[in-house]
């Protein structure tokens, strides 16, 4: 706990609703980029149990981007 005094840690959130002027461009520029394909989905299956610690790791670091899926064959 001293640590984190010490070194003067923030820690800042927001509201949904602080961004709702930007909701409207956000709406029209989405629906574009579905209309034109444009919007690509990012992700990695993996298919081994083994594989589970791993991915649950690469959630906390920089190589999180899209979904992880982990898929078990039964």
């Amino acid at each position: 706990m001293l640590k984190i005094v010490y070194k003067k840690i923030t820690i800042r959130g927001f509201l949904v609703k602080d961004f709702m002027n930007f909701f409207l461009d956000l709406l029209l520029t989405t629906v574009n980029h579905l209309r034109t394909s444009t919007l690509h989905t990012v992700e990695e299956i993996s298919t081994c149990l083994e594989s589970i610690p791993q991915v649950f790791i690469g959630l906390f670091h920089s190589s999180n981007v899209g979904k992880k899926i982990v898929k078990l064959i039964i």
